[in-house]
């Protein structure tokens, strides 16, 4: 009788019970991005937009390179050209063979025109003869030669006074054979060489100034 009582209880309690309704499965597939794992799809009026890398390197100021056009360029250049080629001694000695040969191999003694002037100077200072001037003036005509030989000729610069030798003798000799205007003389040989022997020296003098200062 006990029983029969606690199982009408029971089932009295289970009937009042609220009854829950199983969530509802949906049935539809879902769509392709929420398959990859993606973000859902928008709502309607929305696109969606991937999100910006951000700057692997943030960004500075720099200065704008100056445009230089070609001409400037080309200009630059050519003026460093020039530039070398006057500091170079070959270029002075080509320039200084080509006025020694005018002046060796002139057919007329290239002091004529002076000549009044040179008495002149004769009358002025008598010690100061024709003779002196002429000397002294082919001392002077190849010290030229004498410095840029020394150098050219760094390890033996004793043999611009070879050179110069044997150009002056070469001069003498053409002004003789082939020069019927033209005076050829020993003192000539003698001042030309002493001349390229006074460029030499002073091109040894400065190397050892500068030596000293370094």
């Amino acid at each position: 009788m006990q029983e029969q009582s606690i199982t009408i209880a029971a089932q009295a309690m289970d009937a009042a019970a609220p009854v829950t309704a199983a969530p509802a499965v949906d049935s539809a597939p879902q769509s392709t991005l929420d398959l990859a794992g993606g973000p859902p799809p928008p709502p309607p009026g929305y696109i969606l937009v991937p999100p910006r890398p951000p700057l692997a390197v943030a960004p500075e100021w720099r200065p704008r390179a100056p445009q230089s056009s070609t001409l400037p360029a080309r200009v630059r250049a050519l003026v460093r050209e020039r530039r070398d080629v006057i500091r170079d001694p070959r270029a002075w000695l080509v320039a200084y063979g080509v006025l020694l040969a005018l002046i060796a191999f002139w057919p007329t003694p290239v002091d004529r025109n002076a000549a009044g002037l040179l008495r002149t100077i004769s009358a002025a200072i008598p010690w100061l003869s024709y003779n002196l001037i002429e000397f002294t003036a082919n001392i002077a005509l190849f010290v030229p030669l004498g410095a840029l030989g020394a150098m050219l000729l760094t390890r033996r610069p004793w043999l611009v006074v070879v050179v110069a030798l044997a150009v002056t003798v070469v001069i003498e000799s053409v002004q003789a054979l082939l020069l019927a205007q033209r005076t050829p003389s020993g003192l000539d040989i003698i001042a030309n060489t002493l001349g390229a022997a006074v460029g030499l020296a002073i091109v040894l003098l400065v190397r050892r100034r500068n030596d000293a200062r370094s």
